[in-house]
Parts: structure tokens; C-alpha cells; sequence
């Protein structure tokens, strides 16, 4: 009986003493276990990542090249359509655009007036025949200056001499944008005018 005890007692001692040693040894492999976990865990999160930026590489080159295919698809006949549409949403507009002749600001070249004159002497081109017959002087210019800043309605009046008229109307038609006239805050379309003067010493312009 007493040899039984005796060995019950061994058995209990040896037994706590291995899972001591067991709970240590855990203990102490568990940072590195957990650090291999987790560097396992950034490798998944990495590689996912590059397949979805691959993904949306190919997506973007599909739609870009579906986009080139569409263009160069278009034929002449269905570009110019979409001119002429282009056109006729314009020539509506323009139609039922009111037309002021008194704002509070005035439309304005690009620049201010100074600008325009320099524009208007660096382009125009004195007519040839005009020149050679000694002719000179100056043409008036209506103009209407929309309220998104473009040119239309360019006529010459007056008696003037026929190609001064028409290099006049030219070189109007052949400014840039700009800024619209205003009415109550608002951009608006202005009827506008402007005299160009032809003269063999040099090209002078005013209003």
C-alpha cells in the first residue's frame, strides 16, 4: 500500500513537471509562431493587391483601346453629321439670342484696346490693287460680340473701296474670343462696331 502512494506521488510530480516545461516552451515559441503568421498574412494581402491593380490595368486598356476603336470607326459621312447637328443647335441659338446695343460693360479684346490695335496692324494685309492705285482711308465694321465671347454677324458699311472692306471683314473674323458685355451682372450679346483705317505709311484702327 505504502509502495502504491509512493508511486502515485512520483507520477503526480513528474507529470506536473513536464507540463511546466511544455507551458514554457510554448510560451516561449509563441512571438516567433505569431510572427510567421503574420508575415504570412502581409505576403496574402500583397499578392491580392497586385491582382487587383492588374485587373484594373486590363480593364483601363480595354476601355482605352474600345474608345480609339470607336473613334477611328467613325466615317466621314458620320462625322460630318454630327457638324451639321452641331451647327444647327448653333444657328437656333443665335436666332433667339437678344442682341443689346447699350450694356454696362462693354465687350472687351483680349488684353483691352491696346491689344486689339497691335493685333489688327501686325495681321491686316494692305490690298494690293488698293495700294498700287494710292488708295486709302478708313472702314467701319459692325460686329456682334456674344455673350460667349464670340464674333458673328461681321459686315463692312460705308463707301469704302472694295477689297479694304474685305480685308477688313477678314482680319475681324480672325480675333480670338472675347470677353462678353454685360447687363445686370449678366454676360449678353452686343452689337459692336469698329473702324479700321487703311493708310500706306502704316495701319491704324479706332473705334
Amino acid at each position: 500500500m505504502r509502495i502504491k502512494f509512493t508511486f502515485a506521488i512520483i507520477a503526480l510530480t513528474v507529470l506536473f513537471a513536464f507540463g511546466d516545461a511544455m507551458t514554457n516552451y510554448c510560451a516561449a515559441y509563441t512571438p516567433e509562431v505569431t510572427a510567421v503568421m503574420k508575415k504570412k498574412k502581409k505576403k496574402k494581402k500583397k499578392k491580392k493587391k497586385k491582382e487587383v491593380s492588374k485587373k484594373d490595368a486590363a480593364n483601363t486598356t480595354r476601355q482605352v483601346i474600345g474608345y480609339k476603336s470607336l473613334v477611328v470607326e467613325k466615317t466621314p459621312e458620320q462625322i460630318k453629321a454630327e457638324q451639321d447637328s452641331l451647327a444647327k443647335v448653333r444657328e437656333e441659338w443665335l436666332k433667339n439670342d437678344t442682341v443689346y446695343t447699350d450694356v454696362e460693360v462693354k465687350p472687351e479684346f483680349p488684353g483691352g484696346e491696346e491689344a486689339m490695335y497691335e493685333y489688327i496692324n501686325a495681321n491686316l494685309q494692305y490690298p494690293e490693287d488698293a495700294f498700287t492705285m494710292d488708295i486709302q482711308g478708313s472702314v467701319d465694321v459692325h460686329l456682334v460680340v456674344r455673350k460667349d465671347g464670340t464674333i458673328t454677324n461681321v459686315e463692312a458699311v460705308g463707301g469704302a473701296w472694295q477689297s479694304l472692306k474685305d480685308e477688313a471683314v477678314r482680319i475681324i473674323k480672325t480675333m480670338p474670343n472675347w470677353t462678353p458685355g454685360q447687363r445686370e451682372g449678366q454676360p449678353v450679346s452686343y452689337r459692336h462696331r469698329i473702324r479700321v483705317m487703311f493708310l500706306k505709311t502704316g495701319n491704324l484702327s479706332g473705334y
